[in-house]
């Protein structure tokens, strides 16, 4: 999931999702949303959210999904996350 998620792979990260892949995964640096955070994949941020992923898991690399999106200037991708509670 943490891959299909990094390259944006949205039908795969579905499919994942539907197979029981956890949400929360998270790989050597960041976590899934992150990792699709900080590539501005809007759409496969809306799927993680829509399935629950925590907003605000920490990850190593930029702390979380949010600072993520907003260092690498994706501000749609932002605004997803603060209105899901970031």
């Amino acid at each position: 999931l943490y891959y299909a998620a990094l390259l944006g792979l949205c039908t795969i990260t579905e499919k994942l999702l539907d197979e029981g892949a956890d949400i929360n995964a998270a790989g050597k640096y960041d976590n899934v949303l992150s990792a699709a955070s900080s590539y501005g994949y809007e759409q496969v941020v809306k799927i993680l959210l829509d399935a629950g992923a925590n907003v605000n898991a920490p990850d190593k690399y930029y702390g979380n999904a949010l600072r993520a999106a907003t260092l690498e200037r994706h501000e749609q991708v932002a605004k997803l996350l603060v209105d899901a509670g970031a």
